[in-house]
């Protein structure tokens, strides 16, 4: 039901579901996770953060959950965070994606060469 409320775009009623699932179990990442999201497609740094950071602890083996939040660390201004937390994900998973996300971190520092470095990883990744 709560997918189903995303996938037709009523964000907030399927966050409603979501909190109705963490008050029966808070130890569900992907429900912390999808929390996030909602609060990332929203533009809510903060919210996002707070949910992304709540949901890394339960599984520790999903990258994703780093990913995003590295997006909503850098979206609100924390670039150093962003490269850290990236990098640390990238320790779970190297993919295209994972090194564009730390491109842009970098990008975002003002880091131009460790950006390329990233993008260059990328690309290279994204042509296999």
């Amino acid at each position: 039901m709560r997918l189903a409320l995303e996938r037709l775009n009523r964000p907030g009623e399927a966050a409603a579901a979501y909190q109705k699932s963490i008050d029966i179990d808070p130890n569900h990442f992907d429900v912390w996770f999808a929390l996030g999201n909602i609060s990332l497609a929203r533009k809510d740094w903060e919210q996002a953060i707070k949910m992304y950071k709540t949901a890394i602890p339960l599984d520790r083996t999903e990258a994703v959950g780093l990913f995003n939040l590295s997006i909503a660390l850098r979206q609100s201004g924390d670039f150093e965070g962003a490269v850290a937390t990236a990098t640390e994900a990238i320790k779970l998973k190297k993919d295209f994606k994972s090194f564009l996300i730390l491109g842009n971190a970098y990008k975002s520092l003002g880091k131009e060469r460790e950006a390329d470095e990233c993008f260059r990883c990328a690309a290279l990744l994204k042509s296999l």
